[in-house]
């Protein structure tokens, strides 16, 4: 094995870019829903609440930023209010004040270990942090208090199952491929086959790269993988040759770092160094 080629298969990052979107506005839908539950007229605090959330829902950095200076109002006035303390750690996540938002889930959910929100909240800073292990126990928590009714915990699941080769990832998979936003996602498909390969399911593995391809529409990253696989894993030269050239040919001028030791390794691999 050449020591200067990358053999770490390329995982799904951009899926959670998109979901974590999806999601964040998903957590403010149901934080406006726990508020209409919860309301009662004539409590100042409820309005403030209530106008941090709609102020929030534009989406944009000053909105957010307006929002959580509003929440620190809250915080002050009524700090061991539930639904407060959640959307206080959404507005600290969603103005990059990471630290500061997972210091504070993780105080809160002690004296609330059942919170749904808290532990998705939770397991996705550890995620941004890379700290997949703990991820893990807080995005299974999530499952075990509501187990058909996050797929966006289950999407973080899914990557942390390839990146530290959990003994049930093809489980994990098989669950979110069974979701209708990811039934048909090459993201998917390829950290699942990311998953087979560390565990030796080599068919498996070239039957989901496959279908990673064909769905995504020929990416890059997906050519990367299968010839890795081929190279590093099965040994079949030519073929690996081939997912190289193709991964060349469609990152034009994306991936620099990669193309570099990709060229090195066609080198290797033409001069007979397999």
């Amino acid at each position: 094995m050449i020591s200067h080629l990358p053999t770490s298969l390329c995982r799904g990052r951009p899926v959670c870019r998109r979901q974590f979107a999806t999601c964040l506005a998903a957590l403010v839908t149901i934080t406006l829903a726990m508020l209409a539950a919860g309301c009662r007229r004539g409590v100042p605090v409820e309005e403030v609440f209530a106008q941090a959330v709609s102020i929030a829902e534009a989406g944009d950095t000053a909105s957010w930023n307006e929002a959580l200076a509003i929440m620190r109002q809250c915080m002050g006035r009524d700090p061991d209010d539930m639904r407060i303390r959640n959307f206080y750690v959404i507005c600290l996540d969603r103005t990059g004040n990471k630290s500061e938002a997972l210091q504070m889930a993780l105080e809160y959910c002690q004296t609330d270990p059942g919170n749904f929100l808290l532990c998705y909240l939770i397991g996705k800073l550890y995620f941004d942090r890379k700290e997949f292990a703990e991820a893990v126990r807080y995005l299974r928590q999530v499952h075990n208090i509501r187990p058909d009714d996050h797929e966006d915990s289950l999407v973080l699941l899914a990557i942390c199952a390839a990146e530290l080769n959990l003994a049930d990832g093809e489980e994990i998979f098989q669950r979110l491929a069974a979701t209708e936003a990811f039934a048909d996602s090459y993201l998917l498909f390829n950290d699942k086959a990311v998953w087979y390969l560390q565990n030796g399911k080599d068919q498996k593995a070239a039957n989901a790269f496959t279908r990673a391809v064909q769905l995504s529409g020929r990416n890059p990253l997906v050519y990367l993988n299968m010839a890795i696989m081929f190279d590093h894993y099965h040994g079949k030269s030519k073929l690996a040759l081939q997912n190289y050239r193709r991964f060349l040919k469609t990152a034009k001028d994306n991936y620099p770092a990669k193309a570099f030791m990709v060229r090195s390794r066609l080198r290797a691999l033409a001069e007979g160094k397999l």
